[in-house]
């Protein structure tokens, strides 16, 4: 297809593909592991958002999504002012779309409001480590 990576994707570089545990995301993870494995594309490399808990994810666990980082109470009060300017019935038949809040207004959260991140940054690190055979980091003594 003309959106596809692999005829650009060279060999030294690495594609980390990241999905959220649900119906869609659990049917791309598929679509792109078969890919690989069909190509035979040891660069691309495919994961669920780790559950920032660490839980392993399964059918009883639940969906999962990289939203689910963000804990409720970053954008708690939004959502609840949200909700307060709905004046009639229609209103609230749109819903209030906690996605949305937080993709327009993610940046003014505080630093605290990402610690939920650390395990899936931690995850792409590992895959990056893993691909380029890299040493860790060791700090410098002072």
């Amino acid at each position: 297809s003309d959106l596809s990576i692999l005829p650009v994707l060279n060999k030294k570089q690495l594609c980390i593909c990241t999905f959220d545990y649900d119906g869609q995301g659990r049917t791309n993870y598929s679509k792109v592991e078969a890919i690989a494995s069909k190509e035979k594309k040891a660069n691309i490399k495919w994961t669920y958002h780790p559950h920032y808990t660490g839980v392993e994810h399964s059918p009883t666990t639940g969906d999962y999504f990289m939203e689910d980082y963000f804990a409720i109470n970053s954008y708690r009060d939004i959502l609840k002012n949200n909700i307060d300017k709905k004046n009639k019935f229609k209103d609230f038949e749109q819903g209030v779309k906690a996605k949305s809040i937080i993709e327009n207004n993610y940046k003014n959260f505080k630093d605290v409001d990402f610690v939920n991140f650390k395990i899936f940054l931690n995850k792409i690190l590992e895959i990056r480590k893993d691909f380029y055979n890299l040493k860790p980091i060791k700090s410098k003594k002072k």
